[in-house]
Parts: structure tokens; C-alpha cells; sequence
């Protein structure tokens, strides 16, 4: 197999350069040649990984292929980028190409299918099949949308759901592995099921399917809040807002989550987050409940003399520099509210009153405004501690 392997890879980083190709007018020999190799490997592939000694050689086999077929995948990918830059249109040619990555498709297909457990799910995707998957995905995408737009969602919304597969067609520099083009394919596939089975409560059964799939993106879970938030303060009564909460937090824990799929692995969960949110409003209401004095702070004029610090943020722009010390670990307290009550205590903004149930959750806005604000006020910080060191 290792020996039908390498001439694979003579094949496709030498003889199917367009050049190499044309001087050579030997088309039919190379597709010939490389579907001979590919089927060698097929065929031998069983009994040589059979062999490995261990389970965990095996494993280590199976990657390393799968890692050398890719990068032959992406040199022919090149070799036909190069041709179709720099030489006439050449039907021949383009079958050659299309002929060889549709053999090495069919072996890591094969593997993926054969080995699952093997399956380095986070190796890079192909180049050709990426290309192939953004063409299927986008033609989907457009049905999807249409559909969307017939059951009368409003356009926040659709935009909330589209932006996963947005990402992946829109980012083509970014690089993509089987484990994000798997999820975006099954997120697709059970949206489309929904969509065909019924058109009542759509917008739950989507909203469902964002939590199924552990939808942690930067654009659904404010949109989620702020969807909560909204029903939350429509309530006059305290003890309404009580119930609500709670149906709600009952509603999150009891969502399932299809293991092993998230928009973004190395964040905490959207379940999660919005459970923590949900909790933390919960604990704010209830002592509101107690005393409706006891978060509040007097209506007061923002002055020099005032009882407390000035700063020239905006309450937005508090919170924000307030959530992002405590994501970088620079405040080590976990509760948004009690670091809310705290920062209320003394700071003082442009604002006149500011209340920690409001600043806690404006720590959840990540607003490009806001972000570039508290970005100006850095570079300003960072500017003057150079000015200082010139100075010394």
C-alpha cells in the first residue's frame, strides 16, 4: 500500500503540473495511473492496518494517511488553479483533475467510513471538497432562506440562524476541518427536517435545534437573552418575573445537547451560558423581592463632588471593560451581579443612574460600537505608558 502511495504522490506533485501534462499529451495515462494506485491502496489498505501492532499504532496509521492524502488533494487543487491562470480552457486537463480528486475522495470516504473512530475529525478539509460542499451548502442556503421568509420570521432571526453556514461560505481563508464542516452539514440537514415535518411553533423548533447543536456563536445567545430580558421586564410583578425565570430555566436544562457538536469547541456551552444567566436573574429577582432598596442607589446628579469615582465610560462601555476583566482573569469573581453591585458602589458614569441589574446585563452586549470604544480607550492607555517610558 505505502509503495501504491507514493507514486500517488509522484503523481501528484510532479506529473500532473499543467505543464508537465501538456508537453507531455498524456492525459489519459495519468488518470490511468492514478486510478490504478488509488485502487491499490483500497485493496491493501484492510491488511495493512491490520497489521499495526497496537490500537493506538493503528490510530497514528490511519491519521497519517488521511494527512498525506489531503496534502495531495490540496497540490492537485493547486496544480488546477495554476491551470486554469495561466493556460487556455483544455477539456483534458480538467478531466485529469477532476478524474484524481475524485479517486483520492473516495479513499478518505472510505476511511472516514471504515475507521470512524480513527477519523481525525479535526485534520483540515480539502480544498476540492470544501469547494464542492460551499457550492451544495450555498443552493441550499437559498431554499432554507426562502422558506424563512414565506412563514413570515423576522430578518433578525433568519440571520441568526443563517450565520453558521454564512461563516463557512463567506470566511474562505479561514481553515476548516471535517469537524466543522460535519456539524454545519447535520445542523443543516436536521433544519431542513423541521422545516419539511411542520411549519407550527417554527421559530421554537429552530431556536430548539440551536441548543441541539450547542449553537454557542457570538450572534445567537445576546439575541436569546435579549429575547428573555424583553418577556422578563414586560412583567410588572415581581412574582411573575419569578415564575418566568424559573419555566424558563426548567425549559434550558431540560433542552437535550447532541454530544460532541459545537459551533465553537472551546467555548462553554450556549445551554450553559444562558442556564448561568438565567440563574443569576433569578437570584436578582428573589432579593428584589425581599427589598426593593437593596441593589438600588439614589437618583443623584454625576458630579466632581459626588460620593464616588467619575470615568468618562457610558454604562454600555462599563460593563463591557467589567466583562472583559473578568474573562481575562484579571477579576476573579464569577457572579456578574455581585460584581455589578460592587462597581455601581463607587463608579460613577456619563449616564446619572445606573442600576447593577442593568449594568449585569449589559455584560452580555457585545456591541461592535462598544467593543471599538473600549478598544480607543486601551490604545490612549497604552499611548501614554510609552510617553512615559520616554520620559524616564
Amino acid at each position: 500500500m505505502y509503495t501504491a502511495l507514493k507514486e500517488l504522490g509522484a503523481l501528484a506533485h510532479t506529473k500532473m503540473h499543467p505543464a508537465n501534462i501538456i508537453a507531455d499529451n498524456n492525459s489519459e495515462s495519468i488518470i490511468y495511473s492514478f486510478q490504478s494506485e488509488a485502487e491499490k491502496i483500497l485493496l491493501r489498505l484492510p491488511t495493512e492496518l491490520l497489521a499495526s501492532t497496537s490500537e493506538k499504532k493503528l490510530e497514528l496509521n490511519i491519521q497519517q494517511l488521511q494527512s498525506i492524502l489531503i496534502s495531495y488533494a490540496d497540490m492537485i487543487v493547486a496544480h488546477h488553479n495554476l491551470f486554469t491562470k495561466s493556460y487556455t480552457e483544455n477539456l483534458q486537463l480538467e478531466e485529469v483533475y477532476k478524474s484524481t480528486l475524485s479517486n483520492i475522495e473516495h479513499i478518505l470516504s472510505f476511511i472516514e467510513k471504515q475507521y470512524k473512530q480513527y477519523f481525525n475529525l479535526n485534520q483540515k478539509v480539502p480544498d476540492n471538497y470544501l469547494l464542492i460542499s460551499r457550492s451544495n451548502i450555498k443552493a441550499s442556503l437559498k431554499k432554507l432562506k426562502a422558506h424563512f421568509i414565506s412563514e413570515g420570521l423576522d430578518n433578525n432571526f433568519i440571520q441568526i440562524i443563517l450565520y453558521p453556514y454564512l461563516r463557512l461560505l463567506n470566511n474562505t481563508n479561514v481553515t476548516y476541518t471535517y469537524r466543522d464542516l460535519i456539524y454545519i452539514k447535520k445542523l443543516l440537514a436536521y433544519q431542513q427536517e423541521i422545516l419539511s415535518a411542520s411549519s407550527q411553533n417554527l421559530k421554537d423548533q429552530l431556536i430548539e435545534s440551536l441548543f441541539y447543536f450547542n449553537c454557542n456563536s457570538k450572534r445567537f445567545y445576546p439575541f436569546y437573552v435579549n429575547m428573555l430580558s424583553a418577556e422578563i421586564e414586560a412583567e410588572q410583578s415581581v412574582q411573575q418575573k419569578i415564575i418566568i425565570i424559573s419555566r424558563h430555566l426548567k425549559l434550558i436544562n431540560q433542552f437535550q445537547q447532541k454530544p460532541g457538536y459545537s459551533f465553537n469547541p472551546k467555548a462553554i456551552s450556549v445551554r450553559e451560558q444562558v442556564s448561568i444567566w438565567l440563574e443569576e436573574e433569578l437570584i436578582f429577582v428573589e432579593k428584589q423581592m425581599k427589598t426593593n432598596q437593596l441593589f438600588s442607589i439614589p437618583h443623584q446628579p454625576t458630579t466632581v463632588d459626588d460620593d464616588g469615582i467619575n470615568v468618562s465610560f457610558t454604562v454600555k462601555e462599563l460593563a463591557m471593560f467589567a466583562q472583559l476583566m473578568m474573562e481575562s482573569g484579571i477579576i476573579y469573581n464569577k457572579s456578574k451581579i455581585y460584581v455589578a453591585q460592587k462597581i455601581v458602589a463607587v463608579f460613577r458614569t456619563k449616564e446619572n443612574h445606573i442600576q447593577p441589574h442593568s449594568l449585569s446585563q449589559k455584560m452580555y452586549l457585545k456591541e461592535e460600537h462598544t467593543l471599538n470604544s473600549i478598544k480607543n480607550y486601551l490604545i490612549k492607555m497604552i499611548n501614554h505608558i510609552n510617553k512615559i517610558e520616554e520620559e524616564e
